[in-house]
């Protein structure tokens, strides 16, 4: 909120209780103006000295004029009368001048919005030129999609792909401002999806579904995966190397983009939920009781990685080779700085549990989870600080662009932006 004074006289020679009532409040976009439709000034009787014997004239009735501006924030405008005592009685007004008194506090307040909605733009754009909205997280109007969010990717500040239940695919090109229903051909739940840049992605989900664009959804084709079983992650080191992992320890990996997909031994029997592909041959996936698997050979072999929990293990985030985060149910967070090697359970202060994780860089991540649950690093999960999400709905899932720029989505539809890292 910003807040602005500005009144005008008469003329400047008038004495100063010569002004007029004008006052203007905006909200958002829209300006209300109101002023008096008569003249109500102050007399005085000039024999008496005290001034508690001033009178003001009855109240003006009082007309209101609405604004609408293009782009504003929420200020606060007050034209003001500012009061002072004179020894000599006020004349009326003469034909015309309370009219003119009148429009040039109007003009005063519309200038002063203008240059405020000015000053909204000038600080609209961040040091990386891209427009940002509210502080902290924000919910988005996702009222015409009520299906169940369960991935989302971003591919810079204004472009996304969110999938979801019964064959749900939103797309937004605004950052989030506004989203549009893309047909995905299917009826089965779609849980993972991954985007290498702005036109080619691929989405995963139930019976074996795994489906790939390459012109940012307009079209989704569907590729044949050998398998029925639910595909749960999906992770692409490029446009052509990627990793899929679901239900019954499957494991399936492409070197063309999807259009050859092959079964890999994981050796487990339970569901691996999510896998993070860093390079082309290296990559992790978590699983069910704990399960953390690795490989650095494009998936010729996967080897069993020691997590210290039998907690299911939900997601998985890696910025390099080395630093990786790997959450979980009961709150759990591990981290490892050596590729897995070991692994390090990380204290969060809450009981909640985690669905979704997601880092940048080697020191700033985000996890989402159960009842709204937000929490935020900056020092590589030494300490995680709790955020609002305002939501008590189930978050299952975490995408940033970049430090400030990300998006969670999860129950009933939701979806939450932040432009500023989650900070308030």
């Amino acid at each position: 909120m910003r807040l602005l004074l500005g009144g005008t006289m008469l003329k400047p020679h008038e004495p100063m209780d010569r002004t007029i009532h004008v006052c203007g409040i905006r909200f958002g976009k829209v300006l209300f103006v109101a002023f008096p439709l008569s003249e109500s000034r102050i007399t005085r009787n000039p024999k008496e000295r005290d001034s508690s014997k001033e009178k003001v004239g009855s109240t003006a009735p009082t007309f209101l004029l609405i604004f609408y501006f293009y782009s504003c924030s929420l200020h606060l405008l007050i034209g003001f009368r500012y009061l002072q005592s004179s020894i000599h009685r006020i004349q009326p007004f003469r034909k015309g001048e309370y009219m003119k008194s009148m429009l040039n506090s109007l003009l005063l307040l519309l200038a002063a919005t203008m240059l405020s909605c000015k000053s909204d733009s000038d600080n609209s754009v961040q040091s990386n030129g891209a427009p940002h909205g509210p502080t902290g997280w924000f919910r988005v109007d996702s009222s015409s999609y009520q299906n169940r969010l369960y991935c989302v990717c971003l591919t810079d500040a204004n472009a996304g792909t969110a999938v979801g239940a019964t064959g749900t695919i939103l797309r937004t090109t605004n950052g989030g401002s506004t989203w549009t229903s893309q047909s995905s051909g299917t009826s089965n739940w779609l849980t993972g999806v991954s985007f290498i840049d702005a036109n080619t992605g691929t989405a995963v989900g139930d019976n074996g579904t795994i489906l790939r664009t390459t012109d940012g959804g307009t079209s989704w084709i569907s590729q044949s995966s050998g398998t029925m079983n639910y595909l749960s992650g999906v992770s692409f080191a490029n446009a052509n190397v990627g990793l899929v992992v679901g239900a019954v320890g499957t494991i399936l990996r492409t070197t063309d983009g999807g259009a050859n997909w092959t079964s890999q031994s994981s050796g487990m029997a339970g569901t691996l939920w999510s896998v993070s592909l860093v390079k082309a041959n290296t990559g992790t996936a978590v699983g069910t009781s704990g399960t953390i698997l690795h490989t650095s050979n494009g998936g010729a072999s996967w080897v069993s990685q020691s997590s210290g929990t039998t907690n299911d293990l939900t997601s998985v985030s890696f910025v390099d080779a080395n630093i990786g985060t790997v959450v979980g149910l009961y709150s759990t967070i591990l981290r490892t700085t050596n590729g897995g090697a070991i692994w390090r359970s990380q204290s969060n202060g809450t009981t909640e549990w985690f669905y979704g994780v997601r880092f940048i860089n080697a020191n700033t991540g985000t996890v989402v989870g159960s009842s709204g649950t937000i929490l935020r690093t900056v020092d590589g999960g030494v300490n995680w600080g709790s955020q609002s999400s305002e939501t008590t709905n189930w978050l299952n899932n975490v995408h940033f662009i970049d430090a400030n720029t990300g998006m969670a989505v999860g129950a009933d539809g939701i979806i939450l932006c932040t432009t500023t890292g989650g900070l308030q």
